[in-house]
Formats: structure tokens, C-alpha cells, sequence
């Protein structure tokens, strides 16, 4: 069986299996309620705001004529959840040609915490699947260095994109650096592929930009007021609100050992 019917195989099995056990409304989880609010009202979500997440669950919201809102958010979830499964068999099959891809990306389908967030309205689901896309993408490179810059670009693309949804996906900007550094390519290609991921980079990263532009018009539902540049700072830095905050004012003390080691 070919590489593509494995991949819309398995993407379908997952995602029908997630579809079946999935919340009929607002589920009763974490920022699940505060998420559903802001994209329905295209407000503003608790920091750092998800703007990404927001503008994808309109835009599923608004094409996706099936159930009440909040289902529909859902069934993003679902969504995103069979599309990191996917993309993991990808990744694990341009890596190891001869290794069991199949079942190791089952295993993760079955993971209580995949599962978990493909049934509900939060941004994890989606982000695992951004995730996975850009592993892929170096992956591909690790393999082959034809298309460098292609690469290239579309890893900051991507990177850039999914910072909009959780800011946690700078922990893989290490290994894209290893990889535009690749000892099969020459000073210029090198520096011509980070120059590449740096420009698409900013631009994904620039859907921040909602933020301001939304919060001015008043939408029904505005955490942080974050049409000034202090307040959007404070916004993207979570200042205000969580427990990993970027901001100086409170990031020097907000992590004790203990937290730190129960992290680990």
C-alpha cells in the first residue's frame, strides 16, 4: 500500500474514532468554555490570546454545518488530533523506512492525553498537529537537501503560524537550527535558508497582530485590553494570567525547584 493511502487511512480511522467520543457541547475542561467564547465572538482568549486558534475555529465554525458551535470547535480538535497522528506515521516513516510507522502512530492515537484534547475546544490538539508538520518538514531535509530553502521557508512559515497558537513550539527552534546548519550545505545556502525561515517566520508570527486590531473594535468577550503596546505586551508575555509567564516583572520567581523538577 502506497505512502498516501496509509496516511488518509489511518488520518480517517483516528479521526472517525475521535468523532465518536467527542463533546456535544462545551466540555467541562480547563479553558475549553473561555476558548469557544472568544472564537464564536471573535474576542480576545486568555493570554497570550491564540489568535491562530481563534481565526481557524471561525473559520471551521462558519464551513462546518453540523451541530452548535461549541461541537463544531470540537470537531477542530478531532480534527487536528487524526492530523498529528498522521503526520507522526510521516515523520516516523521518512526516519525509519523499516520501522513498525503504523503502529507507533496508533499508540499515540490511543494516548489518554491525545485523546483527551481531540475531544474538546482547546488549542493542544492543533497544536501537536503544527507540531508534528514541522518535524516533518526536517524530517524531509535530514534525508534529502534538494529542496533546502523550500524547507526552509516553510519551517519558519510554520513555526511562525503555530507561535499564534501556543508559544511552547520555540522549544523546537533548537533543532531547526541544527538543521538549517547542515554540513552538506554550503555558507551561502546556509545562510540564504536562515535568512528564508527568519522572513516567513516573522511572518507567521505576525498574526499577533489580531490582537490589537480586534481588541480596538470591542468585541463581547476582550481579555487584557491589549489595544496599547504595554498592554500587549503584557498580553503575549501572560503577564497576568498562568503559571509559565514571559513577562520580567514576574518571571524572575514564578518557577521554585520543586515546580521545576515536577515539570521534568
Amino acid at each position: 500500500m502506497s505512502l498516501k493511502y496509509c496516511f488518509f487511512i489511518l488520518f480517517s480511522v483516528v479521526f472517525c474514532v475521535f468523532l465518536i467520543t467527542l463533546h456535544p457541547t462545551v466540555a467541562a475542561y480547563r479553558d475549553a468554555g473561555d476558548l469557544a467564547v472568544a472564537e464564536r465572538t471573535l474576542g480576545i482568549a486568555h493570554p497570550p490570546g491564540y489568535p491562530f486558534y481563534v481565526l481557524l475555529g471561525k473559520a471551521v465554525d462558519a464551513l462546518l454545518p453540523l451541530g452548535n458551535p461549541a461541537y463544531r470547535l470540537n470537531v477542530l480538535s478531532a480534527l487536528g488530533g487524526a492530523a498529528c497522528v498522521a503526520l507522526l506515521f510521516l515523520v516516523l516513516r521518512a526516519l525509519f523506512p523499516r520501522g513498525p510507522a503504523p503502529f507507533a502512530a496508533i499508540l499515540a492515537a490511543l494516548s489518554p492525553a491525545l485523546w483527551r484534547l481531540s475531544q474538546v475546544s482547546e488549542m493542544y490538539s492543533v497544536h501537536a498537529a503544527l507540531a508534528a508538520g514541522i518535524v516533518l518538514v526536517a524530517a524531509r531535509q535530514s534525508v534529502s537537501t534538494e529542496s533546502t530553502l523550500l524547507y526552509a521557508a516553510l519551517a519558519g512559515l510554520l513555526l511562525g503560524v503555530a507561535a499564534g497558537n501556543h508559544q511552547t513550539i520555540i522549544l523546537l527552534m533548537p533543532g531547526l537550527a541544527w538543521m538549517l546548519l547542515d554540513d552538506r550545505l554550503t555558507h551561502r545556502d546556509k545562510a540564504r535558508a536562515m535568512g528564508y525561515s527568519l522572513l516567513l517566520f516573522i511572518a507567521g508570527v505576525s498574526i499577533y497582530a489580531f490582537l490589537p486590531l480586534r481588541s480596538s473594535a470591542e468585541p463581547l468577550w476582550k481579555w487584557g485590553d491589549p489595544d496599547s503596546w504595554g498592554a500587549f505586551v503584557r498580553m503575549v508575555t501572560r503577564a497576568d494570567y498562568g503559571g509559565a509567564k514571559l513577562h520580567p516583572e514576574q518571571s524572575t520567581f514564578i518557577w521554585s525547584t520543586g515546580l521545576i523538577v515536577q515539570h521534568c
